[in-house]
């Protein structure tokens, strides 16, 4: 009988996942609770074409994930730069001065009003704290093209070289919490409420990402060299249809 683990509420078989994955699933939740991400957000808000990586900040659903943020992330990591909008920040779920009641305020703003620089601006919430403390993520991950990694991909056609805009780096570290989200996420390990597996929509026999899902991850292989091998293919391999690529690879999960 498989050995069954149960930490920070992710119940996992051990001879399913091996010891690889499952210590890059348990790096990335650190005890996280369940969540819900949002579903729908109006057109040409900041968090419009991201909103599976963000949390609900509506009601008591959450709140336990938001009091689980504010002590991982807003107490023990950076702290916000002087002036932000995040700054004096009091509690994860309760009152107007916390953290979800300031996230919920970043769900309503357009994407102008979202300072993406790295130069502090007044009146505006920093990219970088918004992925830091509302997403699932604490970096907000960056593609091949702004990892400067285009150059990489050398012959035309290559989704490394064509979709660098879109498709996200395998070797930046700002990007680990990205490729283990996608992971446990494939095989339905994470720990957002009621998920299933998403790797069951690699239905294309060929594809390398329906290989692994019928594998149940036998072989030890990640999300993450999947992508990376992909991204020396071209559209018209087999193995690499572009929706897999995309879904699995990219931020947004399609073009």
């Amino acid at each position: 009988m498989a050995m069954v683990k149960v930490v920070g509420g992710i119940c996992v078989s051990v001879a399913l996942i091996g010891a690889t994955s499952l210590g890059a699933v348990l790096l990335l939740n650190n005890g996280m609770p369940e969540y819900t991400t949002l579903s729908s957000v109006t057109s040409g808000k900041y968090v419009e074409e991201h909103k599976d990586y963000f949390v609900v900040a509506d009601g008591d659903t959450n709140n336990d994930w938001w009091e689980w943020a504010y002590r991982n992330r807003y107490e023990l990591m950076d702290k916000p730069a002087n002036g932000s909008k995040f700054a004096g920040i009091a509690s994860g779920a309760q009152g107007e001065n916390s953290l979800k009641a300031k996230c919920k305020d970043v769900y309503t703003k357009d994407k102008g009003d979202i300072n993406t620089g790295t130069t502090h601006e007044m009146n505006k919430y920093s990219e970088y704290e918004v992925w830091q403390y509302c997403s699932l993520l604490r970096k907000k991950p960056k593609t091949i093209q702004e990892a400067n990694k285009v150059s990489t991909y050398t012959t035309a056609g290559m989704y490394g070289k064509d979709k660098a805009a879109n498709l996200i780096d395998p070797d930046h570290l700002d990007n680990e919490d990205f490729w283990n989200l996608k992971h446990s996420q494939f095989f339905g390990w994470s720990n957002k409420k009621g998920a299933a597996s998403n790797g069951q929509e690699a239905t294309d026999d060929k594809s390398i990402f329906n290989k692994l899902f019928k594998t149940k991850n036998s072989t030890g292989k990640q999300i993450k060299s999947l992508c990376k091998e992909a991204y020396f293919k071209k559209e018209s391999d087999e193995e690499t249809p572009k929706k897999d690529v995309l879904r699995y690879c990219s931020l947004k999960g399609t073009e």
